[in-house]
């Protein structure tokens, strides 16, 4: 596992003119970075990874409970990028219940993690300040086909109240990296503290240990010359 998110942005989210081959996308945070902290927090398999927009499930990672919706998170790297579904049923609607729960956006600039109603708040706001007359039109109209406006992560982040923001640090800055991501940490275990509810016992205790384990064997690697060693 990737050892802290800034160690993740450091390696995988070069800016355009130093990259050698494409960024990866959501799918690839998610699955490296994103789901083993979740795991480690609640000790919970989710039902629905990037799921693909038919199934009309809500969230890129998607708690269910009862066989209904119970808890999902939308990610985003680098732009703010709705396909029709998720613009017109996410940011236009008014009902609540076809929106997702958490918003968690990433770019070179760090992590934003926000819930959705104050993600959707200020979006509008981020829209209406770099985008044309016409895209903030659809704000209240929705849009037929393609994407919706898609400013990036970093114009939203000024919008962002601090206690939100995660900021990308050096990995090589070992101690200041440890410090955001334990933030992080506390921060993501905050935003999903619904998971928390009726988790079995031993399999929390189990995943507690593994990050626990992972801290230590980050701490062991402050010796190392690589930048992804350092972590927590």
């Amino acid at each position: 596992m990737i050892p802290s998110y800034s160690a993740y942005i450091s390696r995988y989210l070069l800016p355009r003119k130093e990259r050698r081959q494409p960024n990866p996308g959501e799918q690839h945070f998610v699955a490296i970075s994103l789901l083993p902290r979740l795991f480690a927090l609640h000790g919970i398999v989710p039902d629905y990874v990037n799921p693909d927009g038919g199934k009309a499930v809500l969230g890129d990672v998607v708690y269910y409970r009862d066989y209904a919706h119970h808890f999902g998170i939308e990610i985003k790297i680098e732009k703010l990028l709705f396909t029709v579904g998720e613009f017109n049923n996410g940011i236009v609607s008014q009902n609540r219940n076809r929106r997702p729960d958490r918003f968690l956006g990433v770019h070179r600039l760090g992590i934003v993690l926000l819930s959705w109603s104050e993600f959707r708040k200020l979006y509008f706001k981020t829209v209406r300040k770099v985008c044309g007359a016409k895209a903030v039109k659809t704000l209240t109209t929705g849009i037929e086909k393609d994407y919706g406006p898609a400013p990036s992560i970093g114009s939203l982040w000024t919008f962002v109240p601090e206690a939100n923001r995660y900021p990308a640090i050096d990995p090589v800055l070992r101690k200041p990296c440890r410090e955001t991501e334990r933030r992080f940490i506390e921060g993501l275990r905050v935003a999903t503290c619904a998971l928390e509810q009726k988790v079995d016992g031993a399999r929390w205790v189990a995943a507690r240990a593994a990050l626990i384990a992972l801290q230590h064997r980050n701490r062991g690697c402050e010796n190392s010359t690589s930048g992804i060693c350092a972590g927590f």
